[in-house]
């Protein structure tokens, strides 16, 4: 149990969904002090981007990894590394992943955008799997889903019928 008289909260809201962090006992500050790392899906959007950008800024997350289909627009930073790799498509490389403590699933869009129920499965769900499996490969220990602005629980997708939740 977190005893809150020594625990500082700090908060910050970003697109509706807060980050929060707390102060740790000692052994476990300096590991994060000593860097923690992330692999971020879904960088490219309006989520995403805005995930990238708070890791960048916080000196707790020394490295950032991206696996994204194109560069980030305007983003250079040293603890950054982009992969440009089309995830639905290609085979990820676990050497990449390997020392990572966290993957955050920013990824997301729209039956419109994908251009069917078909594909929008395809997307949320096959890319998810694809890189939580990868992930649990290369031993990160944790994962985080983000979901935008807008997200509507109440509306489903044509063909989840066949949906299988993933246990990472």
């Amino acid at each position: 149990m977190l005893n809150l008289n020594s625990a500082v909260v700090f908060a910050s809201i970003t697109l509706g969904f807060f980050w929060v962090l707390f102060e740790y006992p000692m052994s476990f500050r300096e590991h994060v002090i000593g860097g923690r790392s992330a692999l971020v899906i879904g960088a490219t959007g309006a989520t995403g981007s805005k995930v990238v950008a708070e890791l960048l800024q916080r000196p707790e997350w020394t490295r950032v990894v991206v696996l994204s289909r194109r560069p980030l627009a305007n983003i250079e930073d040293p603890k950054l590394e982009t992969v440009i790799l089309d995830v639905a498509n290609d085979d990820i490389d676990i050497s990449l992943l390997k020392g990572i403590d966290h993957f955050f699933n920013c990824i997301g869009t729209t039956r419109s955008t994908a251009g069917s129920g078909q594909a929008f499965v395809k997307v949320e769900v096959g890319i998810t799997e694809k890189v939580a499996s990868a992930a649990h490969e290369a031993g990160i220990s944790a994962a985080s889903v983000i979901s935008a602005q807008g997200a509507n629980p109440k509306q489903w997708g044509t063909s989840f019928q066949n949906f299988v939740v993933f246990e990472y």
